[in-house]
């Protein structure tokens, strides 16, 4: 649990300190081509999360997983305020990107929770398989790809 905990902070901890960095960078050399090489970055990440690394290797690719998680967060708010269509209703469009944004994390435990049930489900043990979580990475690989490939639709933005 100790160890949760610290990867937890951590990964929010660089998140913090990257957010204006990589904020300045979108700015200077525009949103797209970030965020699409964010997704591919953390698809990257998952994939080595999916081979069970020793736990020195969990905490770099986690520093890794943060950095990348603020990246997409800064950067897709900045591709959203580019991307409003009036600009005298900003909070209210703003308020349905919130919208969106808290869909996609409702639906993530109600999709992700069934499939680690079903695929990871291992008897006389509360504890589940490789295969759920692998199921779970392969699931999130194509979730967070398909995301980077529709930011490049986007229109209004670089």
């Amino acid at each position: 649990e100790e160890t949760l905990v610290v990867l937890v902070m951590v990964s929010q901890l660089v998140g913090a300190i990257i957010s204006v960095p990589i904020g300045h960078i979108s700015d200077r050399f525009g949103r797209k081509d970030i965020l699409l090489a964010t997704c591919i970055f953390e698809a990257l990440l998952y994939v080595i999360f999916m081979t069970f690394p020793p736990l020195d290797v969990v905490y770099g690719v986690s520093i890794c997983y943060g950095m990348a998680n603020a990246a997409l967060m800064t950067v897709e708010y900045a591709l959203a305020c580019d991307t409003l269509p009036n600009k005298g209703s900003t909070a209210r469009d703003l308020g349905l990107w919130g919208i969106a944004a808290f869909l996609g994390g409702s639906f993530g435990p109600l999709i992700m929770g069934p499939v680690l049930h079903i695929v990871g489900y291992q008897e006389n043990t509360t504890e589940y398989s490789k295969q759920g979580y692998i199921a779970l990475f392969c699931i999130g690989i194509f979730f967070i790809l398909t995301s980077g490939g529709l930011v490049k639709a986007v229109r209004g933005s670089t």
